[in-house]
C-alpha cells in the first residue's frame, strides 16, 4: 500500500485547509497527480489527509480524485463513519428569524434584520455551503458554523467582542469531540473512543501528532510506503515521525526551500523532485536516492492553432522584471506590425493583482513613445470594441491579457496558441507540461528537461534574439510541425503509467542505496 500525504496546509496552529489566499488559484500539485496516476494504473493507494478539510468531496470532484480512497485524520478524530452518505444542505431549511431579509450575491448570501447584518453565508465554487457567520447588534462576529459537504455541522467557532474564544469539533450527531480554547489548549473528549489515555493536550499539534503515530501503528504495515509532499509546518512535523525505510519525500517547485527539506531528504528512502535545479541542489548538499520525474502526467490533446488564420504568441509575464517585459515588447511588436496575422497575449496567474494589466499598459506606452511606429498598440479595448475583437485595424492593434485562475483556464487558453514564451528565470512547470500536451513549441531562457532546443522549442540566452525564434516557428508550418511530431514521440515519457513505473522501481530495493535502508 502507498499512502500519499498532501501539503494542503502548513498551519500548525489550526491544522485546517487554508482559505484561498494565494495569488495562484491553481489547486493542482504533485500529490493530486500522484494519486490520479497510481489509481489509474491500479496500484493500491490511499490519500492520508492530515488537515481539517470539510469540503474535500467537492475538491476531489474538481480534481478527479473521487475514485481514490481517502482517510482524513479529522474524521478519525471526530468519529465520522467512513461510509457516511452525503446529503445536500439547503440554507433555506435552517431556522431563520421571521424578519430576516436575504441579499444574494454571486458568492455569498447576506442576511439582515432591521437593516443590520445578522449573518453571512459563504459558498464554494460549486455553490455548496461552506460557512455561516453570525454577527451581533454591533456587527461584531459571534459565531462561525462550518458545514461538512456530507451534510452536517462539523465545527463551531465562538467569538466574544470579535475575538476567538473557543472552537468545537462535532460528530455527526452534533456532540463535541474536540474543544480548543483561545490559548490553544485542547480537550479531546473523544479520547476514550480511540483508546487514547490522555484527554488534555497543550496544543492541537500535540494531539494530531499523537493521532498520527497511533494511525501509523494501527493501520500502516511495515511494507507500506508513505509519500510525503514536503512543506513547512505540518508535513515537516509528520515527516519526522515516519520510519526512514517507509518515507518517500516529494519536493515540488518552490513550495519550501531546499535547505529546509534537506534533513528529510537525507532520511528518506527516496526523494522525488520535479526540476533539475532541485536535484542538483540536494545532491550537492549530500542527499542521495533522488529521482527526477514530472509532477504532471500528459495526454496529447492537440490545440487548434494550425486550423486558424491567426498566429497567437502566448507570453507568461510572471517572474519577468519590468525591463524584461519591455524588452519582450520591443522584440514582438515589430513582428506584429510586419504581419497582421500575428496576435500577442500576455497572461498572469496573479488573478488578485489587478495592477498587472495596468503595469503592462504603462510599459507598452513607454515602448511606443520610443519608436515611431505607425501602428498603435493597447491592452485596453475601446468602449466600442469588445475584448474579444480579433479584426486588426491599420492604425491600432489590441493586445490581449488574461488571468489564469484554474488548470482548465490554462488548457483552454492554449488551444489557439502557436508559440509559448515562458521566459521567467524559473519557467512555469504547469505551463511547460500543458504545452507538451497541446503540442505547442515553447521558448525558455533556462534549460529544462521538458524542452530540447531545436526539437520542441528553443532556449534563448538573450531576449533580443526572440525575433529569429518567433519567425522560425511562425514563418510557416514546417518547423512548427517538426516540433509537434517530436513532442508526440516523446510524450510517452511523461504519461502516468511510465511515471508510476519509475517511482515504484525507485522505491524498491533495486534502486541503488535503498537496500541499505532495510525493510
Amino acid at each position: 500500500m502507498n499512502y500519499l500525504i498532501p501539503a494542503w496546509s502548513t498551519d500548525l496552529k489550526t491544522w485546517a485547509i487554508a482559505r484561498r489566499s494565494t495569488n495562484r488559484k491553481l489547486e493542482f500539485d504533485d500529490t493530486i497527480n500522484q494519486a490520479r496516476m497510481f489509481n489509474q494504473v491500479g496500484v493500491a493507494t490511499t490519500l492520508l489527509v492530515p488537515v481539517y478539510f470539510p469540503n474535500y468531496r467537492h475538491f476531489a470532484l474538481r480534481q478527479q480524485l473521487t475514485g481514490v480512497p481517502v482517510v482524513n485524520l479529522f474524521d478519525y478524530l471526530q468519529g465520522i463513519p467512513e461510509d457516511l452518505p452525503s446529503q445536500p444542505l439547503d440554507p433555506r431549511n435552517f431556522a431563520w428569524p421571521t424578519d430576516a431579509d436575504f441579499v444574494y450575491t454571486p458568492e455569498k448570501v447576506l442576511v439582515y434584520r432591521q437593516g443590520r447584518q445578522y449573518a453571512r453565508l459563504n459558498f464554494g465554487q460549486e455553490g455548496n455551503l461552506l460557512t455561516i457567520e453570525k454577527f451581533d447588534a454591533e456587527a461584531q462576529l459571534t459565531t462561525i458554523l462550518w458545514l461538512d459537504d456530507r451534510g452536517f455541522l462539523s465545527r463551531v467557532d465562538d467569538y466574544q467582542a470579535g475575538e476567538l474564544v473557543q472552537v468545537n469539533y462535532l460528530d455527526v450527531a452534533g456532540k463535541v469531540q474536540l474543544q480548543i480554547k483561545a490559548d490553544g489548549s485542547v480537550t479531546f473528549l473523544g479520547a476514550g473512543r480511540l483508546g487514547v489515555k490522555q484527554e488534555n493536550f497543550p496544543s492541537l499539534t500535540a494531539l494530531m501528532t499523537t493521532l498520527f503515530k497511533r494511525y501509523l501503528h494501527t493501520y500502516v504495515q511495515k511494507t507500506d510506503r508513505l509519500i510525503l509532499a514536503f512543506a513547512l509546518g505540518i508535513n515537516q512535523t509528520l515527516g519526522s515521525l515516519i520510519a526512514p525505510h517507509q518515507l518517500v519525500v516529494s519536493l515540488f517547485g518552490d513550495r519550501a526551500p531546499v535547505s529546509i527539506g534537506l534533513p528529510l531528504a537525507k532520511k528518506a528512502r527516496l526523494t522525488l523532485v520535479d526540476q533539475d535545479a532541485l536535484k542538483q541542489a540536494l545532491a550537492d548538499a549530500g542527499a542521495q536516492h533522488i529521482l527526477e520525474i514530472p509532477p504532471f502526467d500528459t495526454r496529447l490533446g492537440l490545440g487548434i492553432s494550425n486550423q486558424q488564420k491567426g498566429l497567437e504568441i502566448f507570453c507568461l509575464v510572471d517572474g519577468l522584471s519590468d525591463a524584461d517585459v519591455t524588452k519582450v515588447l520591443e522584440q514582438v511588436l515589430p513582428i506584429i506590425i510586419a504581419n497582421p496575422l500575428v496576435e500577442f497575449t500576455c497572461a498572469s496567474y496573479h488573478y488578485q493583482d489587478y495592477t498587472v494589466k495596468a503595469r503592462l499598459q504603462s510599459m507598452l506606452m513607454t515602448v511606443q513613445a520610443n519608436h515611431d511606429w505607425q501602428v498603435k498598440f493597447t491592452f485596453e479595448a475601446s468602449k466600442n470594441d469588445g475584448e474579444n475583437q480579433l479584426t486588426p485595424t491599420p492604425k491600432q492593434r489590441y493586445l490581449s491579457f488574461k488571468f489564469l485562475n484554474s488548470e482548465n483556464t490554462v488548457i483552454q487558453d492554449l488551444q489557439p496558441v502557436r508559440l509559448i514564451l515562458n521566459l521567467g528565470p524559473t519557467p512555469d512547470l504547469f505551463l511547460q507540461i500543458a504545452a507538451i500536451s497541446a503540442g505547442i513549441p515553447q521558448v525558455l531562457t533556462v534549460p529544462s528537461q521538458y524542452v530540447e532546443a531545436g526539437k520542441n522549442g528553443q532556449i534563448v540566452n538573450d531576449l533580443t534574439t526572440l525575433p529569429q525564434v518567433i519567425n522560425y516557428y511562425l514563418g510557416g508550418l514546417r518547423h512548427w510541425n517538426e516540433a509537434l511530431m517530436y513532442t508526440a514521440n516523446q510524450i510517452k515519457k511523461y504519461t502516468g503509467p511510465t511515471i508510476v513505473k519509475q517511482i515504484l522501481a525507485a522505491i524498491s530495493d533495486d534502486f541503488p542505496g535503498n537496500e541499505k535502508e532495510g525493510t
